[in-house]
């Protein structure tokens, strides 16, 4: 989206080369954003000020010779209170410069929605429209809707992956993945949580909150940008490294998404001990051929690795299997759905019902026909099960199991001769 019109306002907007939001010009002013090398926001400047950003819990605005810094305070995924010391310099504590300590109170979705002082007096107070406009009051904070940062003047909000514009309902941008295939709401790449902004939230970007939190039980905005991003791109069954040796490959356990490598289990917070103790996370597949490639390659010796990405774009694909699946697949006797098959295949070659009929004899007869309709993995599934599948290509998809929440299985299905000679079909979409 180059240029918004809004209440008769119009926003021209540049990109980057990573589809990253770099300009906003409006009234013949510009603002420009800058990046680092993992996407995120650190630098914002507009005339003659300039704001610098350190995640999501300091902020440092430098205009002339004032210097506004904003420093954050959370408890657990919620932030609580904010202090802001304006001055020559910006910092807490000096000789001239003021400061000024504000709670911060949310609503179920993490809105700011009240603001109080040190003695509990109401500072300021905001309302939403649910997809986020403002309905009333004014807020201390530009953290606002849903937790995340208000781009005041340019009517977006910045959701770490992209922006979202609360006047259109719509991020600016299409969403890079999509996260649930299976789900129509996720077919529309600009579409706000599911078009359910009163239920989810989207701490990233990319999926709700919801989607995040099924397998693993912990804040992601308070992950390592590396470990958020090995999340977006993990599939069960990746091998997970760090710079020393072989963690373990992904699965289900107990206690959700673990890394096992026969001796240990790892969950999440080890892997964030293991960043903190500043190794090096690599993640891999292996594919199709018995190789194995790097899915995510930030620094670690497996780097060296082919990319995953040369097998082809990925798209998923998610059967979620219900109770007539399970009864189709696990409780017809064996004999009647190879008959079925066989009746099928009868009646679409001779186009007659006496082929129809041979077909049924012939099904029943022969236990080589069982699979044709109801192929493994649904066989011996039950109601609540996953099935995920992950094409590289036509010839070419990864194949996941969940079964009762824990259990994993995973398997490549490809067509060998046309790998091996490297005659593959086009991308699958």
């Amino acid at each position: 989206m180059l240029t918004r019109v809004e209440n008769g306002v119009s926003y021209t907007q540049g990109w980057n080369q990573e589809n990253r939001l770099q300009t906003v010009t409006v009234n013949g002013a510009t603002t420009t954003f800058t990046y680092d090398g993992d996407g995120k926001l650190v630098k914002k400047t507009v005339g003659i000020t300039t704001t610098y950003y350190v995640g999501p819990h300091y902020e440092k605005i430098v205009s002339t010779n004032v210097v506004t810094a904003t420093k954050y305070y959370t408890f657990g995924s919620q932030r609580v209170a904010m202090r802001v010391c304006t001055g020559t310099n910006g910092s807490c504590g000096t000789n001239g410069v003021t400061s000024t300590l504000t709670y911060l109170h949310g609503d179920h979705l993490g809105s700011a929605s009240l603001s109080t002082n040190a003695t509990g007096g109401k500072v300021s107070e905001m309302r939403y429209y649910p997809y986020g406009e403002m309905r009333s009051g004014a807020m201390a904070t530009d953290r606002q809707y849903t937790g995340q940062r208000r781009e005041i003047g340019l009517g977006l909000y910045d959701y770490n992956a992209r922006y979202y514009d609360p006047y259109l309902n719509r991020f600016i941008s299409p969403d890079s993945i999509v996260p649930s295939p299976a789900n129509p709401q996720s077919l529309n790449r600009y579409a706000y949580v599911l078009n359910n902004p009163l239920r989810y939230t989207d701490p990233t970007g990319h999926l709700t909150e919801e989607q995040i939190r099924q397998w693993v039980t912990y804040d992601f905005d308070s992950l390592d940008p590396l470990i958020q991003q090995m999340l977006l791109a993990l599939h069960f069954g990746d091998w997970l490294y760090n710079s020393e040796e072989f963690v373990g490959k992904a699965g289900l356990g107990k206690n959700g998404l673990q890394f096992s490598n026969g001796d240990n289990n790892y969950l999440i917070e080890d892997v964030i001990a293991m960043r903190e103790a500043g190794l090096g996370l690599a993640l891999g597949r292996k594919g199709p051929d018995g190789k194995m490639y790097l899915v995510v390659s930030p620094n670690s010796s497996k780097t060296s690795l082919p990319s995953i990405a040369e097998l082809g774009q990925c798209t998923e694909h998610e059967h979620h299997v219900d109770g007539l699946t399970q009864f189709l697949a696990s409780t017809l006797p064996n004999a009647i759905r190879n008959g079925a098959v066989g009746a099928g295949i009868g009646l679409a070659t001779t186009k007659s019902p006496h082929g129809a009929i041979i077909g049924f004899v012939a099904g029943m007869a022969y236990d080589s026909l069982e699979g044709v309709a109801f192929a493994d993995p649904l066989m011996g599934h039950a109601a609540g099960d996953i099935i995920l599948q992950y094409r590289y290509s036509n010839t070419i998809w990864m194949q996941e199991i969940i079964i009762r929440g824990t259990e994993v299985d995973v398997s490549w299905r490809y067509d060998p001769v046309k790998f091996n000679s490297g005659a593959l079909e086009a991308p699958y979409f």
